[in-house]
């Protein structure tokens, strides 16, 4: 049996929302998280769910159930659900990390911000694949950033303003920027600005901002039944509150 391993990059060009289902308060549609670090990801099961739709779409013979039970979709991901006790598909998807979080800037208008943890574990996995790098983990100091020379975040020559925070440009990450930007990004004009606009920041940092810098859309929650405005009662929603305090998405 063949057996190939292989990297998946997804890069969102517009708002993206992988849910974990319905939750009470006032964040509704939670974003999926890693229970450990809260840091966004995609499960693996939506990512093959995806894949496996892909793929049946370019076996289907104007019915996507006979499809779905097409020999080479069967082999690779599985039987149909019904059937999904029988074996599983040769095809495994593991969950989509956070490698580069996207970040507003005082100058350049935003910076693609990673740091070292999340550069550890996707050396981690580029190594598993037989992928080797050319570079190394980089330390960072709280307060610091690294960046590219003249990159167009720089304020004064020196700082990287990030929303409210400021940081002290202490050196350059050329070669990881560079590295990501020729084998994760197709797109010469976006692999260019991934070059100049990528922030490494220490681990505390990036937590921040990925734990409260994903966008929150609100929404009007209805009663199914009476086709109103659906309301919480005062005792769940104090609990509620507290709860979607101490962990917002």
């Amino acid at each position: 049996m063949h057996d190939a391993k292989a990297v998946l990059y997804l890069h969102a060009l517009t708002g993206m929302h992988p849910g974990t289902g319905t939750a009470l308060g006032t964040v509704d549609l939670p974003v999926s998280r890693e229970k450990h670090s809260r840091w966004p990801n995609i499960p693996g099961s939506s990512l093959k769910g995806v894949l496996r739709d892909a793929y049946r779409q370019q076996v289907n013979e104007g019915d996507l159930k006979k499809a779905d039970e097409h020999k080479q979709v069967v082999t690779i991901f599985g039987p149909p659900s019904g059937d999904s006790n029988l074996h599983s598909g040769a095809l495994s998807v593991t969950d989509a990390r956070l490698l580069a979080f996207p970040v507003r800037s005082l100058k350049g208008v935003f910076a693609w911000v990673t740091c070292p943890g999340s550069l550890q574990r996707y050396k981690r996995d580029l190594e598993l694949c037989g992928i080797s790098t050319e570079w190394d983990i980089p330390h960072v100091d709280e307060g610091k950033a690294l960046t590219s020379q003249g990159s167009p975040l720089v304020v004064a020559g020196r700082h990287v303003v990030l929303e409210e925070f400021e940081y002290e440009r202490t050196g350059g990450q050329e070669t990881i920027a560079k590295w990501i930007a020729a084998h994760a990004i197709h797109d010469e004009a976006t692999a260019d600005r991934f070059k100049t606009h990528m922030v490494v920041l220490n681990d505390d940092a990036f937590d921040h901002y990925a734990r409260y810098g994903t966008e929150v859309v609100a929404r009007i929650g209805l009663d199914y039944e009476r086709k109103t405005v659906a309301t919480v009662p005062s005792s769940t929603r104090s609990s509620c509150r507290r709860r979607c305090c101490s962990t917002p998405s």
